[in-house]
């Protein structure tokens, strides 16, 4: 099976090469990662960068430890806040 790159990836691999627990991004910045315009919907929705069940393009950050904690979108200000996951593990394992 061949997979796919999302057109999302890029920022993945931008943040996968991070090493803080967080990353601020304006959605201009975001667009200069990816090579392309974010969809309209990006700017209107907040919940358009949080949920992987219904959004899919939210797995390629959330697969590999990280989750918008801040969208910010008031006038020219428009910024998301991505934060790490902190993963649990069990004594043992």
């Amino acid at each position: 099976m061949v997979w796919n790159m999302s057109k999302y990836t890029p920022l993945s691999e931008f943040l996968n090469n991070n090493h803080g627990n967080k990353v601020e991004l304006t959605l201009k910045q975001i667009e200069i990662i990816l090579r392309e315009r974010l969809p309209p919907s990006a700017r209107m929705y907040p919940a358009w960068w949080h949920d992987p069940a219904s959004h899919p393009h939210v797995k390629s950050w959330t697969d590999i430890g990280w989750k918008v904690s801040t969208y910010t979108n008031r006038g020219q200000i428009e910024r998301v806040v991505f934060g790490r996951v902190k993963f649990q593990t069990t004594k043992g394992e």
